[in-house]
């Protein structure tokens, strides 16, 4: 298992309107994995992936 930092931004659904921004570290086997983790974190909004590194 690795440690990821994801480099996010959360919208409203449908909106440009900023609700969260930042980088997530995830502890996790892959990348797509912390990424769709993030995701899931902010279920319910548009989740953009600006970046991922393994930490």
């Amino acid at each position: 298992m690795s440690t990821y930092k994801v480099t996010y931004t959360a919208y409203s659904k449908g909106s440009n309107e900023v609700v969260s921004e930042g980088i997530m570290e995830i502890n996790t086997s892959t990348a797509y994995q912390a990424e769709q983790a993030v995701k899931a974190i902010f279920s319910g909004l548009d989740v953009i992936i600006r970046y991922t590194n393994n930490a």
